[in-house]
């Protein structure tokens, strides 16, 4: 073992460079590599730590026609499915609604208000999800809407170190309303669909509104034969069965489908973003370690004619050949042990960072990833040792004698080998850079994509406790000229969850709906087609304004305007209005309906549209004018910084590619930079006889550069296709996205060429004006 550290030892000392060279290339590559896979385990983990995490399945449905998945339900069907499939043991319903504020009396003289996820759930839920509880009773828990149940950081958030049993929680926007604490649960990780917070009964609503999902208790071996009876008139009725047999095109496939995949892929064909995503970022850094490792290779390749002497010096003093052999080989090792420590410490430094906490969803602590990281690195440092292995065999392959007659040059094998492998660097970090431009144009794309709606120098902030003052509000804003209107709507744009599932003019539709308020249609100037606008708030009829869209996908005609439409309670169809874009860019317009509907509860948002003009000022007016209607605090937020949101996932792909195609280009350049050296330490003797018989310094730079040229030419032949082809599948998530554009593949080739050349002719003009003289004296 003395003997290994030695020699490790002797290798740093006389070949600085290139120790440098590799010990820097895999501690970038080990840092991405350590990162993007637990980011990987992350989402492949996600919705995998419930007790009974093999036999919940997510009820949901999938539509043939263009394969979206909808995970929506009303409440009956759960239990409709429940009663007449005997193979399901347990089911629940959730209501992910969002966050509520709570107060909680400390005996002050105002009580202390929280902002807390509150999710409804109905009995069952603590049977199928087995949450850990850890004080209190869960009997009867979510049979009334009295009881709660809370997370364990809640419970300290809300009543620190004191027993929250017993305790009362109410509602701030309505005081009468309170909820006790029954039980407290430990929290659910991060990768969790399930968020902490507080869980209380969920009442029964009206078949039409479906905005639940639901879970069920199924063993795994019976899963798949389930869909078959979940598909039959006893769940879905002789009417739809026959529906769907008439009109194909609007066959759908109601599935129990895991968590986990659905998380994944959105339970569609061909998968989604996140799992493509989460692959790409995988195999991105595979490829950066075995990049660095290549370094490793291509340097060792290098390294070996001048080790050759000393190899076969010690060979003919009688070293032990196979201690030899192992202390070669453990180099690999020992360089691999170096930078995975230095590794750790990058990303203990990163960790904390607001980019890291921008890019990456999982909890980048080394602690918290101890198993992972340990067999990972185990796994690494094995790889190291085969590479050691090559190495070894290849510097031991020479006969003694021979050795001990002069320098050796790199045989025609590793030549070719080494060329190989330097193409293949060269082609990873020009199909990098070249994906992470498509990328970020596709956002850039998006970000300015005309919606159909004004979203600039619009500011929203939560409705609160205004309620039908908000109209009062919103009148005296407007009474200021740098305020031009204002709106109240449930959901924000990009944002729109509520779903109606209903039978109209006999025909089984389904629907998006975004309640908004009467003024909603001058605001975004969403243009009306047919009928007429809603001008005000009817408080008996809801007022249904239907797109193009859901005209066409159901054939329904202009003549369906004044047609009664269910919409919690009375309503009618007041007009069809032109598309307009109020999803995510991701899917194509899908049937919507604009809601003017009857009850005032229906609004969250208060969404007010400025001239632009003095817009520090305008907001300043804003605060004060609330401050006169509402004791809550004032939230304001710019509604396109809200859109532009939805694309933050590609927008930090973009970021991560593009910074590791650069990484790439570095240890790539690092390596080609250390294979100059030798090159020009071999030919040291050819390059001063060159010089005395009359080449320029600029030929015999050439000289050094050509196979380096000729490398970055091939691999921009091999990255063109290859990026071509990613950019295309990457592409087919987007209903609306770029061109391909041919320019974008010639500017990552000659970024990548630019920073090679630029460095390894560095080093290639010191060589070519290096003095000839010392040259051949010391040859």
């Amino acid at each position: 073992m003395r003997s290994i550290f030695r020699n490790f030892l002797f290798v740093l000392k006389r070949f600085r460079t290139s120790s440098l060279i590799n010990i820097l290339g895999l501690s970038a590559a080990l840092v991405v590599f350590f990162i993007v896979l637990i980011q990987a385990h992350y989402d492949f983990t996600y919705d995998k730590s419930y007790a009974n995490e093999r036999e919940i399945v997510q009820f949901n449905i999938l539509k043939d026609n263009d394969n979206s998945v909808n995970m929506h339900v009303n409440f009956q069907m759960p239990a409709l499915i429940k009663e007449r499939i005997p193979e399901v043991k347990k089911y629940c319903l959730a209501a992910f609604w969002g966050d509520e504020r709570f107060d909680v009396d400390n005996g002050n003289v105002s009580p202390e208000s929280y902002q807390i996820p509150y999710i409804r759930v109905t009995p069952g839920f603590n049977e199928v999800f087995a949450p850990e509880i850890l004080q209190g009773d869960t009997a009867h828990l979510f049979d009334t809407p009295e009881k709660a149940m809370i997370s364990q950081k809640t419970a300290e958030r809300m009543f620190g170190t004191e027993n929250p049993i017993g305790k009362v929680i109410k509602f701030h926007f309505s005081q009468d309303a309170t909820l006790t604490v029954q039980a407290v649960y430990r929290d659910f990780p991060e990768n969790a669909s399930l968020k902490n917070g507080i869980y209380s009964h969920l009442r029964e609503y009206d078949p039409s509104e479906w905005g639940f999902f639901a879970f069920f208790l199924v063993a795994p071996e019976e899963q798949t034969a389930l869909e078959e009876k979940i598909n039959t008139s006893e769940i879905l009725g002789e009417e739809t069965i026959k529906h769907m047999e008439e009109h194909p095109e609007d066959r759908v496939l109601c599935r129990f489908t895991s968590m986990n995949e659905l998380y994944l892929t959105s339970g569609g064909k061909g998968g989604s973003k996140r799992v493509n995503t989460t692959l790409s970022l995988l195999a991105i850094g595979i490829l950066m370690l075995v990049i660095a490792f290549i370094n490793f290779v291509n340097l060792s390749l290098a390294m070996a004619p001048s080790r050759v002497r000393d190899i076969n010096i010690r060979k003919i003093l009688g070293v032990n050949k196979a201690t030899l052999r192992l202390t070669i080989a453990m180099e690999s090792v020992l360089f691999t042990l170096i930078s995975i420590g230095v590794a750790f410490v990058g990303i203990y430094v990163i960790k904390g960072s607001i980019f890291a906490q921008q890019l990456f969803a999982s909890d980048l602590s080394l602690s918290a990833h101890v198993g992972l990281l340990t067999i990972t690195s185990l796994g690494v440092l094995t790889i190291a040792f085969l590479i050691g292995l090559y190495a070894m065999h290849y510097s031991t392959s020479f006969n003694e004698l021979e050795a001990l007659k002069g320098s050796f040059a790199l045989g025609i094998q590793g030549t070719k080998l080494r060329n190989v492998l330097i193409v293949l660097q060269f082609t990873t970090a020009i199909a990098l850079i070249c994906i992470s431009t498509f990328i970020r144009q596709q956002n850039d794309y998006m970000t300015h994509y005309d919606w159909g709606m004004p979203k600039e120098n619009i500011v929203y902030l939560p409705l609160f406790e205004l309620g039908e003052s908000a109209q009062t509000y919103g009148q005296e804003l407007l009474r200021d000229p740098r305020v031009k209107d204002y709106s109240l709507v449930r959901d924000l744009p990009g944002h729109v969850s509520m779903r109606w599932g209903r039978e109209f003019e006999g025909k089984l539709i389904n629907l998006t709906v975004w309640s908004v308020d009467d003024r909603f249609f001058d605001f975004f100037e969403v243009d009306i087609l047919a009928g007429r606008k809603p001008e005000h708030m009817d408080s008996v009829y809801s007022q249904i304004v239907l797109n193009e869209t859901f005209l066409k996908e159901y054939e329904f005609d202009e003549s369906i305007i004044g047609k009664d439409f269910a919409a919690f309670g009375q309503g009618r169809v007041q007009a069809v209005a032109k598309d307009v874009n109020f999803q995510s860019l991701h899917e194509p317009i899908s049937p919507m309906a604009f809601g003017v509907l009857s009850q005032w509860n229906n609004f969250n948002q208060f969404l007010v549209k400025l001239t632009g003009e003095d817009i520090p000022g305008a907001l300043e007016l804003m605060e004060q004018t609330w401050n006169k209607f509402s004791q809550d605090p004032f939230e304001v937020h710019f509604l396109d910084e809200k859109m532009d949101m939805l694309y933050q996932q590609e927008n930090n792909m973009a970021s991560m590619i593009g910074i590791f195609g650069l990484i790439v280009v570095i240890i790539a350049v690092m390596g080609v930079y250390g294979l100059i050296v030798f090159n020009a330490r071999y030919k040291r003797k050819e390059i001063a006889i060159r010089k005395v018989n009359g080449s320029t310094e600029k030929e015999i730079v050439l000289m050094l550069n050509r196979t380096i040229l000729i490398q970055l030419g091939i691999a921009f032949l091999i990255a063109v296709p290859v990026t071509y082809f990613a950019a295309t599948k990457w592409l087919e998530n987007f209903a609306y996205k770029i061109d391909i554009h041919w320019w974008v593949f010639l500017f990552g080739g000659i970024v990548v060429s630019i920073i090679t050349l630029i460095t390894v002719s560095a080093q290639s003009y010191k060589s070519a004006t290096a003095n000839p003289t010392k040259s051949l004296n010391k040859d």
